[in-house]
């Protein structure tokens, strides 16, 4: 008498058990469907293969050297015998290890046959981290990481620290030239990787937290008279001026980086975007608060710069029924300030107050040595008086901007000083465009030129040729052509 073996699937592979009589490993059952150990990567994996059977069995073939198999073990007539094996090396070969049949013989000559094999071990590399200065000096230092193949790993949060230095990011080269990481970047590649700490004079915006606090310590009266700043992330403010979000302010918005010039806080450093963008700027703020005097993401700019940066404003839009004027960029641009290379998408721009000026990049620019250069925005853009596209009021110079906002109109009843690149030509205007097909308060304008208000005409996408030719832009080391068919900066 004999039950046939059945095959239990288990995570190591199969296991053999069944069988209450002594004669029950009968060979034309087991040579059939042996049984597979299937072990890991790694010395002294193990598993155990258990039946009830006789305990009186030999092994008939060769155990490779890297396998140990166990002596059976069991007690009683039929025994429960368990059968060891262990992995003796590490399987370092790349590859699963060839599967070996090994033949188990009982006293009464009944066999079963089981399959072995080792599965390659993962292969690893190591992700270092140089200082890129002498090491006695830097501190905060990761440790090195190890990588497993086919798994991504999170570099390290970790920020070095260096005397009079800010740490900004990895590279994989020392001057800078190679890939660049941030920190808590995933690192995917199956490769060995040494990154270099690079280090600034700037100080590293990476977290809109750290944007936020730049913005309390101006409004606080510190005009960061020259210090620089580099952003060196996207930074998305949706979640932060949610309603359970840090800077909700009770559903106004974004409170601006220097708010008032005549409370003496506006922004008077450089803020460099590094080719990256801000989104999410909301800002819906009807109080008379000092800090909303100038609305934008910068309040306020007073011998300062904002410069290579895109700002994308929520479909919210930056609002204003208060006293304050509003651009995208900075509500105010003075004492010799200048914004370039920067560009405003998204939501509407729209104020009903009285002192309404408004600009798709910035709402006032005042007379002097204060410039826009090379910008351009789409938002639609509406006030009162001193409305345009780029700029509001000029009294300084916007050069070779574009207007790509599809319309200006009125806001409240004002019905004077409207423009499709400013609301006004008292300052300087020099090689300026706008979107053809706009409307100013509802008409489409036929009197541009690239030195009056309203731009001289172009299409609503130009082509990047036209941009270089026509714009006289930078195509070569400062923008490049988005797939959406605008500009973006590189």
């Amino acid at each position: 008498m004999y039950k046939k073996l059945f095959l239990l699937t288990t995570v190591a592979g199969l296991m053999l058990i069944g069988c209450n009589e002594v004669d029950c490993c009968i060979s034309s059952v087991i040579e059939a469907d042996p049984s597979e150990i299937v072990l890991g990567g790694l010395e002294d994996a193990t598993e155990t293969l258990n039946l009830t059977c006789p305990i009186s069995w030999q092994i008939t073939g060769t155990i490779p050297e890297w396998l140990e198999v166990g002596p059976p073990s069991g007690t009683g007539t039929p025994a429960t015998v368990t059968l060891t094996f262990k992995a003796k090396s590490n399987n370092t070969t790349g590859a699963n290890r060839p599967v070996e049949t090994l033949t188990f013989l009982a006293a009464n000559g009944d066999k079963f046959l089981v399959t072995v094999t080792q599965i390659a071990m993962p292969q690893t590399f190591i992700v270092r981290y140089e200082p890129n200065r002498d090491p006695t000096t830097v501190n905060n230092m990761p440790a090195d990481h190890t990588k497993t193949s086919g798994v991504p790993l999170t570099l390290s949060s970790n920020i070095p620290t260096h005397a009079g230095w800010y740490f900004e990011l990895w590279n994989t080269e020392a001057d800078g030239s190679g890939t660049a990481y941030d920190l808590g970047d995933s690192y995917t590649l199956d490769a060995d990787l040494t990154l270099y700490a690079q280090w600034t004079d700037w100080v590293p915006m990476r977290t809109v937290e750290e944007l936020a606090a730049l913005a309390t310590a101006v409004n606080g009266g510190n005009s960061m008279s020259g210090v620089k700043y580099k952003l060196v992330r996207n930074l998305d403010l949706t979640d932060y001026l949610s309603s359970s979000g840090g800077g909700y302010n009770a559903g106004r918005g974004w409170i601006a980086i220097g708010g008032a010039v005549a409370a003496e806080r506006p922004f008077s450093g450089i803020f460099d975007g590094n080719g990256l963008t801000i989104s999410g700027l909301y800002i819906d703020d009807n109080t008379t608060a000092p800090e909303t005097l100038n609305v934008g993401l910068f309040g306020a700019v007073s011998g300062g710069t904002v410069q290579n940066l895109h700002v994308e404003i929520a479909a919210g839009g930056i609002t204003n029924s208060g006293t304050g004027t509003l651009g995208g960029i900075a509500g105010f641009v003075t004492a010799g300030s200048t914004i370039q290379n920067c560009s405003v998408t998204g939501g509407p721009v729209a104020s009903s107050t009285s002192y309404g000026y408004v600009g798709g990049i910035a709402a006032e620019v005042g007379s002097g040595s204060n410039s826009i250069v090379n910008c351009y925005t789409t938002v639609s853009v509406s006030g009162r008086a001193f409305v345009g596209g780029v700029v509001g009021y000029l009294g300084g110079s916007v050069i070779n901007c574009v207007a790509l906002n599809p319309s200006i109109s009125s806001f409240g009843g004002g019905t004077t000083n409207f423009g499709r690149v400013s609301g006004n030509t008292t300052g300087g205007l020099t090689n300026n465009w706008a979107n053809q097909a706009m409307t100013v308060l509802g008409s489409s304008v036929t009197d541009g030129t690239g030195s009056n208000r309203n731009g001289a005409d172009c299409v609503a996408k130009p082509a990047e040729s036209w941009w270089t030719t026509n714009a006289n832009w930078n195509f070569t080391n400062i923008w490049t052509m988005g797939a959406d068919g605008y500009p973006k900066l590189k």
